[in-house]
């Protein structure tokens, strides 16, 4: 495996183009977990960065390796082909030992106070100010706070490539030359040491020896693993379908036509589109085009479905737009085929469970988590390292299409599974099946080759009956699986249900449309080997439902054969396929279950779990031995000691070589220094018995406390951590600092 390592040498701030508010105004980007990462195109970018200074330094070199152009090795903007490598994000070294355990951590906590201590656990916040350079005095309105990550975090990211040994090279030089990342990395932040490794093996520095030796050599690249066992073709003639899963194990972007020019809105499931794309090129990097790519990908003899989400092992559709909520969240949802709409409806995004909702009647709702991401594209010219918008280009003398941007993507979150299927005939799968193994990635959607692409790992699973259809009938309800566009009498695309091709599969022109619950949306596309943005063509979305009724009955073989069918255009990429329900009504009960997603148990502790679980409690334990101490401090009665005291026993018992020091010198403190710590009275006694408890009895009963109230005890196999003395000693430091500041302004306003 080849993997980039970054070290950080100094704070860095991996800017989200957020901030939290009363927090900080410049915040870093982290995961669903709390955990910071660097973002794949990030890193990508600054290694282009930097790998073209040293191209063109090393060109001319007599000892260089044969280097790709950096147009070869990252690829270029308009490109039909993404480039050759792929990035993925870089996260933390001990990310894949402690997540485990942290997602159980933080499923128990949905107010999301533990992913704010998680987050901190690896982050500063730094603050600074603009300078008057009359006064020498701050600026007005300047103080801005960044939230950095701390020195010392090591970080890693996986690379895919081919085994092209110019390309190891070209990284592992670019890995040498790369010094600093991220926001503010010319003014002190972001100073990193990189690293290529390959299984472990240092590549940067084999790199940099053979560089001053000319001796470059192929380097050990890591073996390929062995194709998982192919499913077997199906058996049978005549057409067939076949189930798949893509498990996302990055983000992935499915780009819409939703959002502003700056934003990039994704689709919250996989288009058929998108599956179709990525096999066909797959076929084409193994056979080329020719008459067997027609019939797999251009006939519509073969289509492929969306893929939509899993959830709790069952395949879930798109909701159906009669489902409808009530704003009375009482009332529950109401099902229009079968009901009159009332007031105080709203329509019902996200998927359900299809099976349980025809059959149970009830609606388990789900959605799809999204992210949205902030990027940007700096200006053309080096010096200015930043956007600066069409606006200001010409105050910078740029052309407008070189002054950078600043944009964002909407991307479904990693993690999530999701099905669909392929249907076709026997012979046509039975080739179709070649092409893609089990545990195959596939790499998906737009920005492919750095932070999403989805690398979606494939596996073929069994078929799963769709909706009973029962006995004969003359009424029947279709609902949209997929989005369906067919052509009008002048042959214009439009969204309109091909009534006419639906009666054909069923042998019977006497249908009658009773009802229809519809939303139409636009569809584009982006045709790469042509660089042509595909036509944008209107489409019933899916969810629609239609009600329908026959003049004769139907059988139950029929109606199931009608819905294996696709309908209208772009049939080959999942567009126009249905369910059948056979009844004129989806008969949805008012009380409807929630969404049916997994519980998380708590995972078996390793080492680094267990090393940062520890440490997480450590810090909740300080966090409330400051607020105890807090409290005692304002509720301190009686006179308080002098300022000047507080201050002094404050720095006596920083000082102190040991808390039993800090003891001694409280019993050598002056008959008057002692007469006002006896006079000034707390909750639990005379603030000198509050003094000289020690520190080690005062973090055993603060930890004891954090334990029980906390609810730490699933969350720590082992049980509680010892707490050293320091929490003991911050307890007491925090009491003399509140104490000290209640008195100074007590005296002030006495």
């Amino acid at each position: 495996m080849l993997q980039l390592r970054i070290e950080l040498l100094s704070p860095l701030c991996p800017a989200s183009g957020l901030d939290r508010p009363g927090i900080v105004d410049r915040d870093i980007v982290f995961d669903s977990l709390g955990l910071p990462y660097l973002p794949a195109r990030r890193v990508k970018g600054v290694l282009r960065e930097v790998y073209g200074a040293v191209f063109h330094g090393l060109k001319n070199l007599p000892q260089s390796p044969p280097l790709p152009h950096p147009d070869s090795a990252f690829g270029r903007i308009g490109q039909p082909r993404s480039g050759p490598i792929v990035f993925r994000s870089a996260v933390l070294s001990s990310a894949p030992e402690i997540s485990p355990w942290l997602a159980a951590f933080l499923a128990r906590d949905p107010a999301g106070e533990r992913r704010a201590r998680v987050m901190n656990a690896f982050c500063e916040i730094r603050r600074q100010t603009a300078m008057n350079r009359e006064s020498g005095g701050p600026d007005t309105d300047t103080l801005r706070a960044t939230r950095t990550l701390r020195t010392g975090l090591v970080f890693l990211a996986d690379l895919e490539l081919p085994r092209d040994p110019s390309l190891v090279w070209a990284l592992a030089l670019a890995a040498a030359a790369l010094r600093s990342m991220g926001s503010s990395r010319n003014r002190g932040l972001g100073e990193v040491s990189c690293t290529l490794l390959s299984n472990g093996a240092d590549l940067t520095h084999a790199a940099l020896d053979a560089l001053s030796s000319q001796g470059f050599q192929a380097p050990a690249l890591p073996q390929s693993p062995a194709p998982a066992a192919r499913p077997a073709p199906p058996a049978t003639s005549g057409a067939v379908e076949l189930r798949f899963e893509l498990t996302l194990q990055q983000p992935a972007v499915f780009p819409s036509l939703r959002g502003d020019p700056n934003t990039v809105a994704s689709q919250d499931y996989i288009p058929g589109s998108v599956i179709h794309g990525a096999i066909a090129s797959r076929f084409l990097d193994n056979s080329g085009f020719g008459p067997e790519f027609q019939r797999l990908f251009t006939s519509s003899a073969v289509s492929f479905s969306n893929a939509y989400p899993v959830v709790a092992a069952k395949p879930l559709l798109p909701v159906p737009h009669a489902i409808r909520k009530s704003k009375d969240p009482t009332s529950g949802f109401l099902d229009l085929t079968r009901e009159l709409s009332g007031p105080g409806i709203a329509r019902l995004g996200g998927f359900c469970d299809f099976a349980s909702l025809t059959t149970a009647n009830i609606l388990y709702h789900s959605e799809v988590p999204q992210s949205l991401h902030y990027h940007h594209d700096r200006a053309a010219n080096p010096l200015l390292q930043r956007a600066v918008g069409v606006e200001k280009a010409a105050a910078f003398g740029l052309d407008p299409e070189l002054a950078g941007t600043l944009f964002s993507y909407q991307s479904i979150d990693a993690g999530q599974t999701f099905t669909g299927s392929v249907r076709g005939p026997a012979d046509l799968l039975a080739s179709l099946v070649k092409l893609v193994d089990d545990g195959d990635t596939l790499r998906l959607g737009r920005s492919k080759t750095a932070q999403y692409g989805g690398h979606a790992a494939w596996r073929w699973t069994t078929q799963t009956p769709g909706p009973a259809i029962g006995a004969d009938t003359s009424d029947f309800t279709v609902v949209l699986t997929a989005p369906l566009s067919t052509f009008n009498d002048r042959g214009h695309p439009c969204a309109r249900f091909p009534v006419d091709e639906l009666a054909a599969e069923l042998s019977n022109p006497g249908l009658t449309l009773i009802k229809q619950f519809s939303r139409a949306e636009w569809h584009g596309g982006y045709l790469a080997h042509q660089r042509f943005p595909r036509q944008q063509i209107p489409a019933l979305s899916p969810g629609t439902v239609l009600v329908f009724h026959s003049d004769r009955p139907l059988t139950a073989k029929a109606l199931k054969s009608a819905a294996s069918k696709n309908y209208g255009v772009r049939r080959e990429q999942g567009f126009g396929s249905i369910e059948i329900v056979p009844r004129n009504t989806l008969t949805l009960d008012r009380i409807a279950a929630g969404a049916r997603r997994s519980q998380l148990s708590a995972a078996p502790p390793s080492p680094a779990s267990q090393e940062f679980s520890d440490r997480l409690f450590t810090e909740s334990v300080e966090i409330l031995a400051r607020r105890h101490a807090d409290g005692i401090a304002s509720r301190l009665t009686g006179p308080l000691p002098a300022k000047s005291l507080l201050h002094r026993l404050l720095k006596m018992l920083l000082a102190a070589p040991s808390p039993q020091d800090f003891q001694n010198q409280l019993d050598r403190l002056r008959p008057r220094a002692r007469q006002q710590l006896e006079k000034c009275r707390g909750a639990d006694g005379k603030l000198l018995q509050i003094l000289a408890e020690s520190p080690r009895v005062i973090a055993s009963r603060v930890a004891e406390e954090e334990f029980r109230m906390g609810d730490w005890k699933p969350d720590l196999p082992a049980g509680r951590p010892p707490v050293d003395d320091r929490v003991g000693t911050l307890f007491l430091s925090e009491l003399l600092y509140r104490a000290a500041k209640r008195s100074a302004k007590e005296s002030k306003n006495g």
